[in-house]
């Protein structure tokens, strides 16, 4: 059963309901049952690759492929015969990070998280969540299946009071940063606690709420915490240094603490400077050396940053929290591109935390206030997908074909052939009732997956005029 409500302002005193003939589609080919197209840009040769359709859902998508560079516009043709008359298109920068997939959901029990605030792969590519509020670490495989947790709250070794930081070294040891126990835990790859090193206080070894960590390459330790410092400490846990300092200026960190630390193959230290809205760069011995980022939402500014990662290329993905969204930037701090937006659905973000890239250029995200983890995946340059929606009608072999253009001219992709669903035949069985403001119709005798268009027509009382008004309904 269907149902089209529509609010009039008068007494209703006729109501007709006008059915189309032709019902219209919004044809999406899915990109599992979709013929493939893929093409190349005008400097290389052709290419094209076309599978056998499969078109049995109401809402399957157009899927093109290019290599991305140069490219300024791209999209479909389409149409009844290989002669078109119809396209789609876009002009912009294809996505060059793409939705993989996500797991996890909020609560306590095994595989779900509480205000979580980091993560790390390790070598094998098994993925560490610190699961901040549930004081524990929970380990999943690379498809999000849980292998193992430790932790529980308390004070004694392996307990943990708001695990905020996780990093792991080159032997598979997982260094956590046991934020409100002022110290940083060491554990084997099975969650056995091994050492662990700080306590409470502001100077040299001792801790003020630490939360970013990381590891170079040497082993050594490099450690945030909230009295606006990083410090360094070699695999024993042994003080080595410290830089940073309360303030705004070069070198100088916002007060609220130090949320993200990364270190590229260079041995550069990168800060998120959260409350500062920047990006700081140091060298290894804590010589401040550069700093990109202000406080906005364009491209390039930053609303809080907290996690931060360096890729196997030594780009920086920066996650921009109260943006919603991760930025990427060269190893300069030169813009490269973003991914990500607010909200909750497939994809999207509220109030991202920790992030860490494999060599592969596999990306997960904590995704804190969602209570999920979140993939990513750079897309391979020569091989870059687009999806785009194209309006066809019911019952009707159509063709299509991908193009794209860059500054030396269009390419095109092979053609295609698909078939929409058949149209629906009434008369449907239709029921209305109306107040002084609402319409109801309701329909019936038509399948499960029914989508089509419906015509209201009305008229206020006293009056010789109809008004005519559209609206979708779907049973």
């Amino acid at each position: 059963m269907s149902r089209l409500t529509k609010e009039i302002s008068d007494r209703v005193v006729e109501i007709t309901m006008i059915k189309t003939l032709g019902l219209k589609f919004v044809l999406i080919i899915s990109m599992l049952s979709l013929p493939a197209v893929s093409y190349a840009l005008p400097s290389d040769p052709p290419v094209a690759n076309t599978s056998s359709a499969n078109v049995s859902g109401m809402f399957p998508i157009l899927q093109g492929f290019t290599n991305r560079d140069g490219v300024i516009e791209h999209g479909f043709q389409y149409g009844p015969t290989s002669s078109y008359g119809s396209q789609v298109k876009e002009t912009k920068e294809l996505e060059r990070y793409s939705y993989v997939s996500e797991f996890m959901s909020r609560g306590s029990g095994d595989g779900q998280l509480q205000a979580a605030q980091d993560i790390a792969y390790d070598a094998s590519g098994n993925i560490y969540v610190a699961d901040t509020n549930n004081n524990r670490i929970q380990k999943f495989d690379s498809s999000g299946n849980l292998l193992l947790k430790f932790g529980t709250n308390g004070t004694a070794n392996g307990q943990m009071n708001g695990p905020s930081g996780i990093a792991i070294d080159a032997n598979g040891n997982i260094y956590i940063t046991d934020t409100d126990n002022y110290r940083v835990q060491k554990f084997d790859s099975d969650g056995n606690f091994v050492s662990k090193f700080g306590t409470i206080g502001s100077i040299d070894g001792r801790f003020l709420f630490p939360r970013a960590i990381a590891i170079d390459s040497a082993g050594n330790i490099y450690v945030g915490d909230q009295s606006t410092r990083i410090q360094k400490f070699n695999s024993s846990g042994v003080f080595v240094s410290k830089f940073g300092a309360t303030g705004t200026g070069d070198g100088q960190l916002d007060g609220s603490g130090v949320r993200g630390i990364a270190i590229d193959s260079n041995e550069n230290v990168f800060v998120t400077d959260s409350g500062n809205n920047r990006v700081q760069k140091f060298d290894s011995d804590g010589n401040f050396v550069s700093k990109f980022g202000t406080i906005g939402s364009e491209t390039g500014q930053f609303k809080y940053p907290i996690g931060i990662d360096v890729d196997s290329d030594n780009n920086l993905f920066v996650v921009d929290t109260q943006n919603s969204r991760v930025q990427v930037f060269d190893s300069s701090g030169v813009f490269v591109s973003t991914f990500g937006t607010n909200g909750s659905k497939v994809g999207e973000f509220n109030s991202p935390n920790g992030i860490d890239v494999d060599p592969n250029g596999n990306i997960i995200i904590v995704d804190t206030s969602n209570s999920r983890v979140i993939r990513y995946v750079k897309n391979d340059p020569a091989n870059t997908p687009f999806l785009l929606e194209a309006e066809v009608y019911c019952g009707n072999e159509f063709h299509y074909r991908a193009f794209v253009t860059n500054e030396n001219g269009t390419t095109y992709g092979d053609d295609a052939i698909a078939t929409t669903p058949d149209c629906l035949d009434g008369p449907f069985n239709l029921t209305g009732t109306a107040t002084a403001r609402t319409i109801n119709l309701n329909w019936n005798g038509g399948p499960n997956d029914f989508i089509g268009y419906a015509r209201i027509a009305y008229r206020k009382q006293g009056s010789q005029t109809w008004i005519n008004n559209d609206n979708n309904g779907m049973g």
